[in-house]
């Protein structure tokens, strides 16, 4: 269904936007450090590959896709989560 809309596929989280993606690229998602945020998201954390300089996207590479690169500091991942029971 070209020009489709996520939400009109059924998508409706970053999680599937990416796995998506990847599927349609006939990729697969490597396994990487990856955070639960307090609001129910996810972050993965990737390390930038030597000689490049990646900047930052906001839902450049999908609908609920952000990426962090040049420019950005990344929050730091927490351990817990207050109020959440994490």
């Amino acid at each position: 269904m070209p020009n489709a809309s996520p939400r009109s596929r059924g998508i409706a989280s970053g999680a599937q936007v990416l796995a998506h993606l990847a599927a349609e690229a006939g990729a697969t998602i490597p396994d990487t450090y990856t955070v639960a945020t307090p609001s129910g998201g996810t972050h993965l954390y990737f390390r930038q590959p030597t000689n490049a300089r990646l900047g930052n996207t906001h839902h450049r590479a999908g609908w609920l896709i952000d990426t962090r690169g040049v420019g950005w500091a990344s929050p730091h991942p927490r351990i817990d989560h207050p109020g959440r029971g994490l």
